[in-house]
């Protein structure tokens, strides 16, 4: 790793990490508990985020009362501080305690088409369970994935 990457600029980002990586020993029922407060807490916050969340909501749903715009914001918020901490079962849990989480329907179709000795191509969409649901694939066969490293130079090498 370049030494550049531990720079004082990167600080809050190994920082963040270290906070993250003493979640996984916590229960699921925790991880989730505390992915919730996470994410009340990141719906305080001043971040751009939050305004651009609260702006695409008024304009999908304009026709809600403020209140009921307002508690979508907040359960998404919820939402992505789930989906945090379920990153850190992605990242750092083992095989074992990911399948004990999940029941995979529909696997026999990936291997019918594998069988058929072609490549195959699964396509899904960017929410926020898209680290976890990778983890859970990569248990049912060997992939490569595509996608876009994040902007923050520390997180992308990790």
């Amino acid at each position: 790793m370049r030494f550049a990457l531990w720079a004082p600029n990167h600080w809050h980002t190994w920082f963040g990490l270290g906070l993250l990586r003493l979640i996984q020993p916590l229960s699921y029922r925790a991880k989730l508990w505390l992915g919730r407060c996470i994410g009340r807490i990141f719906r305080l916050l001043p971040l751009a985020y939050i305004r651009i969340a609260r702006c695409n909501i008024d304009l999908c749903f304009p026709k809600w009362s403020l209140e009921d715009r307002e508690k979508l914001l907040s359960d998404h918020c919820e939402s992505l501080g789930t989906a945090l901490c379920e990153c850190v079962m992605a990242w750092w849990g083992t095989d074992q305690s990911i399948r004990d989480l999940v029941v995979v329907e529909g696997s026999e179709h990936l291997a019918a088409a594998k069988a058929r000795g072609k490549g195959v191509i699964l396509v899904g969409g960017h929410f926020t369970t898209i680290e976890f649901a990778t983890r859970v694939l990569s248990l049912l066969t060997p992939l490569s994935a595509l996608y876009r490293p994040p902007k923050n130079k520390a997180l992308a090498a990790f």
